[in-house]
């Protein structure tokens, strides 16, 4: 039940972002929402369909968008938010209280991993050290080589039993 809980969340989240580190000012959703995608327009250079933008915090904003591809073209171009000058901006996928934990294990992971000199990329749910991939399993609380990694070396992933 809970599984098929989360499932539906993420079904619901997929077209959504969240903005972190804009003052807002505005109380006001239309204005907010205009001030949002200007921002998106003149400092990634794109043009978004938004549904509605609301404020969830302070300096946090969640984006719902109109289609998933807006959302790719939005993650794609985050880091051109460096060039806002006046206030550090980052948008972020909109994840549950769980994936958000997940997440922040793999930041942990990658400036451990950088610390030591390798190259490392994070994803959604993953880590790439030196172009392995890496997943962070939940039930055995450990990292894991991310199954497509293991194929490549033409290893089979062990399956879990149901019991």
């Amino acid at each position: 039940m809970q599984a098929r809980l989360d499932r539906l969340e993420g079904v619901n989240r997929r077209k959504n972002a969240v903005l972190q580190g804009l003052k807002m000012d505005a109380k006001d959703q239309s204005q907010l929402k205009m001030t949002v995608e200007d921002i998106i327009k003149k400092y990634m250079e794109i043009q978004i369909e938004t549904k509605a933008v609301k404020r969830i915090g302070p300096t946090t904003c969640l984006i719902e968008l109109k289609n998933t591809e807006d959302k790719i073209k939005l993650m794609k171009n985050k880091r051109k938010l460096r060039e806002y000058k006046e206030q550090k901006i980052y948008i972020n996928d909109d994840m549950t209280k769980e994936e958000r934990g997940i997440q922040e294990k793999i930041r942990r992971k990658a400036k451990e991993e950088r610390m030591k000199g390798k190259t490392v990329k994070i994803g959604f749910q993953k880590l790439i050290v030196e172009g392995e991939r890496w997943r962070w399993n939940k039930e055995e609380e450990n990292w894991n080589k991310d199954a497509r990694e293991l194929e490549k070396k033409g290893v089979t992933p062990k399956k879990k039993s149901k019991n």
